[in-house]
């Protein structure tokens, strides 16, 4: 019976690092005196950065804010507003691009317990660029298909 030697990786293969398309998600938290702090952050924020922003504001269940409109005012990013679906109970699910051509599936769902409570929500990511990029080849290829039957091609 032989021993098999170890297989060594050449200094060539472990040198190479994979790079990983990365899409940053920023959580910010502020209390009701955020406000100002909020609006300086978005005002200088170009709407072409490539994040997403999650504003967590500490307020009285009771109090109804008004942070979405008021952030909406100084920024020309889309401003989601997640007590919509606390209210309805209703998930909200939108595909949204990047400015590098990127597309993220954004899902907003109410968070239930084990004992079957709503007790807050859970905000899902999902790369969907090759989906995308998919769809659109396929849209292409079916397009050339119909034009050569047509005998257009």
């Amino acid at each position: 019976m032989s021993k098999k030697k170890p297989v060594s990786k050449s200094a060539d293969q472990t040198s190479k690092i994979k790079t990983i398309n990365m899409f940053p998600i920023v959580g910010i938290g502020a209390s009701a005196g955020g406000l100002e702090a909020l609006e300086q952050f978005f005002g200088n924020m170009s709407s072409e950065n490539g994040m997403a922003f999650v504003v967590i504001q500490h307020l009285d269940p009771h109090h109804v804010g008004i942070m979405p409109e008021l952030l909406q005012r100084i920024t020309s990013m889309k401003v989601e507003h997640a007590r919509e679906v606390l209210r309805t109970l209703v998930y909200n699910e939108e595909a949204w691009s990047t400015s590098d051509g990127k597309w993220f599936n954004i899902r907003i769902m109410p968070y239930r317990t084990l004992n079957d409570l709503i007790d807050g929500l859970v905000i899902a990511f999902n790369d969907i660029t090759i989906a995308k990029q998919l769809k659109f080849q396929l849209k292409e290829a079916n397009e050339i298909l119909i034009k050569k039957r047509k005998g257009t091609s």
